[in-house]
């Protein structure tokens, strides 16, 4: 229908017209999109996020998305990063290049980059910021492909307890909370606790099973240390199931990654 012209001539074209209509609409409802689009949601002012509900928009679908947009736009750099590290262990194996030579190139590259969280790190912000039964199927999807290992369920469930200490004041209170639980368990038979010794304990983060079989241990130990503020009993009373720093690295081991 356009002879005379080029199929990049009619793109661009097209481009441009879409882009008018886009800058017509963002402008006519009122929302300040740009800076919707360059803040991550949990930094969006009251007065941005009244913009949103006031032109009738699910500020929460919206925020996945940008939080989503946010991760694939981090994909290239992780690409582009991947792609320069084959090229220069390519020069590095037929002697173009040594190996220190190497180090350095792929350690200016990394700087350049820096400074941003890792496509894995986004998915794990963006899965704590929103309750598990609201995930989309596209979060889902970007979950199981960098657990690969686990089950939506199962990391659903280990996001539920993060969230859940999270509410109840941090990982700093966390630490004080199951330092005070391990203190109090070491100092009963694990067979006379309480119920409500048993609640403490899952509040803690811990599976009653394995914490139960570490604080037994522990009990057979002593008087190794018999100092009630060691730090050990705490660590070595959970063993591999206290949660004690929030990174998806940590949630990964909760939920059993293999890796």
């Amino acid at each position: 229908i356009k002879p005379g012209s080029t199929i990049e001539e009619i793109a661009d074209g097209v481009r441009k017209r879409q882009q008018m209509a886009r800058t017509r609409r963002d402008q006519d409802d009122g929302v300040d999109w740009e800076k919707v689009k360059t803040t991550p949601p949990e930094e969006w002012s009251e007065e941005l996020k009244a913009q949103i509900t006031a032109a009738g928009h699910d500020m929460d679908a919206i925020a996945e998305r940008i939080r989503l947009g946010q991760v694939e736009k981090e994909d290239g750099k992780e690409a582009d990063l991947d792609a320069l590290g084959r090229r220069i262990r390519a020069a590095v194996e037929s002697g173009a290049m040594t190996a220190e030579e190497g180090r350095r190139k792929m350690e200016e590259a990394r700087q350049a980059v820096g400074g941003e969280p890792s496509r894995e790190e986004r998915i794990w912000k963006a899965a704590m910021a929103t309750d598990p039964d609201e995930w989309s199927d596209r979060l889902k999807a970007a979950i199981l492909e960098i657990a690969p290992g686990s089950t939506i369920e199962e990391i659903a469930d280990a996001i539920r307890k993060r969230q859940q200490m999270a509410r109840e004041g941090g990982d700093e209170r966390l630490r004080e909370f199951q330092r005070g639980v391990a203190e109090r368990a070491m100092a009963t038979d694990p067979d006379e606790w309480s119920d409500e010794m048993k609640e403490a304990i899952a509040r803690a983060g811990w599976d009653l099973e394995e914490f139960t079989e570490g604080i037994r241990k522990r009990q057979q130990m002593a008087p190794e240390s018999d100092d009630p503020q060691d730090d050990r009993l705490e660590s070595r009373a959970g063993e591999d199931t206290a949660i004690q720093e929030t990174s998806w690295g940590q949630v990964k081991k909760e939920i059993g990654d293999p890796k």
